[in-house]
């Protein structure tokens, strides 16, 4: 078992000097023990003897002192380089210009430079962003295909056939039908009539994504699955 620090009267912890032993007291549903210290600027505090010196240093003066202890022009935060104090000082420290390695430049208050919270102008949060995307999507992959986008029937938004891989072309005034596989698009012809391509791409769904679906949830490999990819007459 970890061995308790002995707090005893006079002890110093950073700015803090213990004046009493206040004993055990509740706090946060559970027994402390608790002192009362006194920091250098003079104000008296209570504080739970397993956080001093650790968590508490001071009253809170040594956190206000390091906001507004100025940050020199050219220090750098991660992409962030501070190239200017514009004068401001708020609850969260002072206000600096700062310049991206990206090339912007964006205001950042002095608390969230030191405390790590600011690290760029915001591209390197796009960054990781897309790298977990580009990340999650390859643990979706299996040999080349998105396993959740070939077991979503669910139409896109600017389908206008109510069927996934079917749309309507004016030029040809026909419906294509199409699907894509392992990487690649393949197209299942063109229709006078919607029915038409629906079930052709029905056919070619049953062919090749149900079929790879049902064989990866078996845990056996897909092998032979291959569609002709020229052009239909039209006749399916």
């Amino acid at each position: 078992m970890p061995k308790h620090r002995t707090i005893n009267v006079g002890d110093k912890y950073e700015r803090l000097t213990v004046l009493e032993n206040l004993g055990v007291q509740p706090r946060g549903g559970k027994p402390k023990s608790v002192y009362r210290c006194q920091c250098d600027c003079g104000k008296t505090v209570d504080v739970i003897g397993a956080l001093l010196g650790k968590h508490v240093k001071s009253c809170g003066c040594l956190n206000m002192d390091n906001l507004v202890r100025p940050i020199p022009i050219g220090t750098r935060y991660s992409r962030l380089e501070v190239i200017k104090d514009l004068g401001v000082t708020t609850g969260k420290g002072k206000i600096y210009l700062c310049k991206c390695d990206c090339g912007n430049e964006i205001m950042s208050d002095g608390d969230h430079l030191k405390q790590g919270f600011k690290k760029s102008c915001g591209c390197l949060h796009s960054e990781q962003a897309k790298e977990r995307g580009c990340r999650a999507l390859k643990a979706m992959l299996v040999q080349g295909t998105n396993i959740r986008r070939i077991t979503c029937k669910k139409p896109p938004s600017n389908n206008n056939s109510g069927v996934r891989g079917v749309h309507w072309r004016p030029d040809k005034e026909r419906w294509i039908a199409t699907i894509g596989f392992q990487g690649k698009r393949y197209y299942l012809g063109s229709f006078e009539e919607l029915k038409d391509a629906k079930d052709t791409r029905k056919v070619a769904e049953e062919k090749l994504h149900d079929a790879f679906v049902k064989a990866w949830k078996d845990g056996a490999s897909t092998q032979g699955h291959s569609y002709d990819n020229k052009e239909s007459d039209g006749n399916g």
